[in-house]
């Protein structure tokens, strides 16, 4: 770590202590007692990393993103398995990166949170201007997908 990094660090968190991962984490995500509740699944892949973006994201390949799909779905149930009933949640986006590039595989990411939570108000994805398509959209369509939201921002470089 650099020290402007060590610097700002101890700023933030008014500690001079460093950061130590342990790899110890909580076994349960305390979340069945929230109220208005919303999900979001980030779908990190791009097929071209912009300048303005600062979000984690990663350029796509099929391989990578498929395996990220298998952790995402292995994830869910880890975290669900705990839960006692199904949860009304207020909605589930997919963000990202360009989910759009998984849109094969989107219903069986929403298939498998159904499996645990009751989505009241819909399910929303972020497009890129060039995933409005006739297939895409198609396939977005038959996974439940409700609502979209087009990165108009690419337009201008």
């Amino acid at each position: 770590m650099n020290a402007a990094t060590s610097l700002v660090r101890m700023w933030l968190t008014k500690s001079v202590k460093p950061f130590v991962f342990t790899g110890e984490y909580d076994n349960e995500l305390l979340y069945e007692d929230c109220k208005g509740l919303g999900l979001y699944v980030h779908i990190p892949f791009c097929r071209q990393i912009c300048s303005f973006c600062p979000y984690c994201k990663e350029l796509y390949t099929e391989e990578k993103c498929d395996k990220y799909i298998d952790s995402l779905l292995d994830e869910i149930d880890l975290v669900t398995k705990y839960q006692k009933e199904r949860i009304t949640v207020t909605s589930l986006y997919f963000g990202g990166g360009t989910p759009a590039l998984a849109a094969g595989r989107a219903g069986e990411i929403i298939d498998k949170l159904k499996e645990s939570f009751d989505i009241k108000d819909g399910i929303g994805i972020e497009l890129h201007p060039d995933d409005v398509t006739v297939p895409v959209l198609k396939k977005l369509k038959e996974s439940g997908v409700t609502k979209l939201s087009i990165g108009v921002q690419s337009f201008h470089d």
